[in-house]
């Protein structure tokens, strides 16, 4: 059985979030998890011009049985409940925990 053959039969029992590496880069990218991932497409807000290349460390998110490459990793590590951020992060935008802007619960405080 080829390894992307192996990773779409493991795909229904996989975690949503998870890290994985480019192994071809490009808009249509092979992402290696479990097994080999291809067809991968990369999913970024309008304006974001980012392409994975070969190598890069990628979080990777299955959608409705598709997975998509939202961002290149630093620091980053996913597990079966969520994804923990490492180190600095910035946020441009609105915060929001559980559909609550970040801002208002500080401000409760």
């Amino acid at each position: 059985m080829w390894l992307a053959e192996r990773a779409g039969a493991q795909a229904d029992t996989a975690p949503d979030i998870r890290i994985g590496r480019v192994t071809i880069g490009g808009t249509k990218c092979a992402v290696m998890l479990d097994g080999e991932i291809r067809n991968v497409e990369v999913a970024a807000p309008k304006g974001y011009g980012w392409i994975p290349e070969t190598g890069d460390e990628v979080l990777v998110l299955r959608s409705e049985g598709e997975w998509f490459i939202i961002a290149q990793t630093a620091g980053m590590s996913a597990g079966k409940n969520g994804v923990e951020l490492c180190g600095e992060v910035d946020v441009k935008g609105t915060l929001k925990i559980n559909g609550v802007d970040i801002m208002s619960l500080i401000n409760k405080s």
